[in-house]
């Protein structure tokens, strides 16, 4: 393994096609390390990332800002910026944003899903 060193401004942002008005910056991945994938996520208002369920990723999401609604296993918890969450493997989950501003997360998979 090599040093990598990225910066989330000089990033692209693309728009997930698996899910409704939430766009991605893909800022750490398998080709760089086999331990986590890092991912910045951004979740405009309405926007939802619908369930789903990774079997063999721990997720590990930071709310950088907005109010989210996380669900997980069909218990509903309302997030706020800095607010920190830990989804186990095998858990259904989803999260919607139901304000008026975007919802900007930092999501760590571990091990790596891309």
């Amino acid at each position: 393994m090599t040093t990598y060193i990225t910066n989330t401004y000089q990033e692209t942002w693309v728009e997930d096609p698996r899910f409704s008005n939430v766009m991605v910056q893909l800022l750490v991945s398998q080709t760089h390390t086999s331990s986590a994938s890092v991912i910045r996520v951004r979740v405009q208002p309405s926007g939802q990332i619908s369930s789903h369920v990774h079997v063999d990723e721990t997720e590990i999401i930071w709310i950088e800002q907005g109010r989210p609604v996380l669900v997980i296993d069909d218990t509903d918890y309302l997030l706020e910026a800095g607010s920190c969450a830990v989804i186990p493997p095998g858990s259904t989950h989803s999260l919607h944003n139901p304000g008026d501003d975007t919802v900007e997360i930092l999501a760590v998979h571990t091990p790596p899903v891309r």
